[in-house]
């Protein structure tokens, strides 16, 4: 179970938009810590760039405890090997 709000009071929650409790900012501020944003906690989303707000993404999983994958787009690789000609340079990889 998640602890964004999950068995919280109403009262709780909407006291968090405007005062965070110290518990609950340095639970947070740990997290973004291990996705290397822990400078950042304050910013708002507009200020990050879209690789820091996928790291806030992963962030969000991590403390709500939910399961994350991580991927590549492959799709990328295959446009960049199909413009120079070549197959693709992953495993099991076959040009149409």
């Amino acid at each position: 179970m998640g602890r964004s709000g999950a068995g919280k009071s109403t009262l709780h929650n909407l006291r968090t938009l405007v005062r965070p409790a110290r518990a609950d900012v340095a639970a947070v501020e740990a997290i973004l810590d291990r996705v290397g944003l822990a400078d950042r906690l304050w910013a708002g989303a507009g200020e990050l760039s879209g690789g820091q707000q996928r790291r806030v993404s992963v962030a969000h999983a991590l403390y709500n405890g939910r399961p994350i994958l991580v991927g590549t787009s492959r799709s990328r690789l295959w446009t960049a090997s199909r413009a120079r000609g070549s197959s693709p340079s992953w495993p099991g990889a076959t040009r149409p």
